[in-house]
């Protein structure tokens, strides 16, 4: 208990010294920044797996045929589309209180911290209350990835816009009308899938924040977006933190039961996500009906509580929890967008740096995003590794972001080479090489308008915001708009 105290203290002492210090850090004059959104309207595969979805769909992992109807694929969007509905949302909340607050750079210093405190404070709880934020890009990671194995879902927090009766649907945030029979197959078919589809929503989460720091660091824009990055990583750790409590989980999950009783049609697809994450890491090979039964019958027992998990199995997602904080490690996090490391050639660098946690299809990932600006040049690099429950893979990501190719032409390249565990098993102690590579072109209508296309090609292996295991190349097409801000 002393160490969490102290640790929420140190936040919070943090967290007030980067407003002091943010509050001064402008400049007398009125500066111009950009604020980008990017909005991907068709992803292919995605719209091919996602096409035609219904109810009693049953899971097939090898890639659908028959009609496709792309429209319907937008009822469920890609792991990309729903980060982009949560961090663009988001960027006009933050963008809309800071110009309702108008911060001048004159004023005396008390004024400005008061006037960043404010921004902070409006931002944190619009991004809290408002709709297409967090929670619901959580529960669309998990749909998308179930979605790649033909797998329909439905998003408990969509029911608002569906009209579907609330007296038929669980008030819980969930993700519901999901067959048994669907979670049976892929278990039988790809344990590494079932897993991948427990920390997907999480996975989400993280990524919707390392998107964000892109768009931070590249733009260098004023916005305060540390509540959205706090928001994120500490319920990201808080969730891993409840699962490995074997008490308070399982109290949390009869008292989800005893509200969905026996209604398949609301009862959530895995219960709490990240302790069938470590329950389906742990029994690869036990078959889906080895859960039991549902203690109020019509179906199997989904849910992972109590007993189900060993001692050394709470442990293990209690390291993963103790993992998960290095997300917080970050100057991106607390409002310092670039750190200023010289001049070369009397051009600027610019840099900053951000440490990385998420949960795998295999077990983990720990790796530290390196940001450097240089003229016309914005880099990623990220070396990391791929863990398992006795073993860590070495991985590199390097990325060049907005690269001026021709007169309206932008490109960005990410090529990525890596060590995973083989066939995505938590036990293995052999290695599986793979790689990805991502090359994306931008082509300017206006100054505030371009278009974008996106050829992606990966091998077998786990990829953030990528729901594919297996090889897979794609395309993607869309538009990216930026306005300038002044501050």
């Amino acid at each position: 208990m002393k160490k969490t105290i102290t640790r929420q203290r140190l936040l919070i002492l943090f967290l007030a010294s980067s407003i002091f210090l943010q509050s001064q850090n402008s400049d007398t004059v009125k500066v111009r920044n950009k604020v980008l959104f990017d909005i991907t309207t068709f992803d292919f595969p995605h719209a091919l797996y996602s096409s035609n979805l219904q109810q009693t769909s049953i899971a097939n992992l090898n890639k659908p045929s028959g009609n496709y109807n792309f429209l319907s694929s937008y009822k469920i969007p890609s792991m990309e589309q729903s980060t982009q509905v949560d961090v663009n949302t988001r960027q006009l909340i933050f963008l809309g209180t800071h110009k309702l607050l108008n911060r001048k750079p004159t004023e005396r210093i008390y004024k400005k911290v008061k006037r960043y405190a404010s921004e902070l404070t409006l931002n944190l709880l619009a991004d809290a209350l408002l709709p297409f934020g967090m929670g619901w890009q959580h529960e669309e990671f998990h749909r998308a990835t179930m979605s790649r194995c033909h797998c329909y879902s439905n998003n408990s927090l969509n029911n608002w816009i569906t009209g579907k009766n609330s007296a038929n649907y669980s008030t819980l945030k969930s993700v519901d009308q999901v067959l048994d029979t669907n979670l049976v197959l892929i278990k039988l078919k790809s344990n590494a899938d079932l897993v991948r589809i427990s920390a997907a929503g999480n996975e989400g989460n993280i990524f919707s924040a390392e998107t964000m720091q892109r768009y931070d660091f590249v733009s260098e824009n004023r916005l305060v977006t540390i509540p959205y990055y706090l928001i994120r990583f500490l319920t990201v750790s808080g969730y891993l933190d409840l699962c490995s409590r074997k008490d308070q989980a399982t109290n949390t999950t009869l008292e989800v039961m005893e509200l969905e009783k026996d209604n398949q049609s609301i009862r959530d697809f895995t219960g709490l996500d990240m302790t069938a994450w470590a329950y389906d890491l742990f029994n690869p090979n036990e078959p889906y009906s080895a859960r039991g039964l549902n203690v109020y019958g019509n179906g199997y027992d989904r849910y992972i509580y109590g007993d189900k998990l060993t001692d050394e199995q709470y442990d293990w997602i209690k390291k993963q929890t103790v993992l998960s904080y290095i997300n917080l490690i970050s100057p991106l996090n607390y409002g310092f967008k670039s750190i200023s490391l010289g001049k070369i050639n009397e051009k600027k660098i610019k840099g900053n740096f951000a440490f990385r946690y998420y949960p795998t299809s295999f077990g983990n990932q720990l790796g530290l995003s390196i940001y450097l600006k240089y003229s016309k040049y914005n880099i990623v690099l990220s070396p990391s590794l791929n863990q398992n429950f006795k073993h860590s893979f070495p991985a590199l990501a390097m990325e060049l972001i907005d690269y001026p190719l021709l007169k309206h032409i932008n490109a960005s390249i990410n090529a990525s080479a890596w060590l995973q565990p083989k066939n995505q098993e938590f036990y293995s102690d052999r290695g599986q090489f793979g790689g990805l590579i991502n090359l994306r072109l931008d082509y300017a209508i206006s100054k505030k308008c371009a278009t974008y296309i996106v050829f992606s090609c990966k091998s077998n292996g786990w990829v953030a915001g990528n729901p594919f295991l297996n090889s897979n190349t794609g395309i993607k097409f869309g538009f990216r708009f930026s306005f300038n801000h002044k501050y």
